[in-house]
């Protein structure tokens, strides 16, 4: 919806402070931390922050190969996004 109305950046501060609290709770280590950090680079990448998103989709991704196996739905979706990024931003 943000996206189609043209207000795609208001929804962040929403999703770092869930990225924050979820650190805050389980800490850096842990799978839910990769939730909020592939929220943060799917919002960066829509919003053409493609350089801001690939750290965030990165650590998503190694969070969830730790933590789920390797033919998880969640790790795929990361895989998705990251090479979305990848190919957008030219890496």
């Amino acid at each position: 919806v943000y996206l189609d109305q043209g207000r795609a950046r208001e929804p962040e501060p929403l999703i770092l402070e869930a990225l924050q609290l979820r650190r805050k709770r389980f800490g850096d280590d842990h799978i839910e931390m990769a939730t909020s950090l592939q929220s943060m680079g799917v919002l960066h990448v829509s919003t053409g922050q493609f350089e801001r998103a690939g750290p965030e989709l990165e650590r998503a991704l190694v969070l969830r190969r730790k933590y789920l196996d390797a033919d998880h739905a969640l790790v795929a979706d990361t895989l998705f996004y990251l090479g979305l990024q990848r190919l957008v931003y030219g890496e």
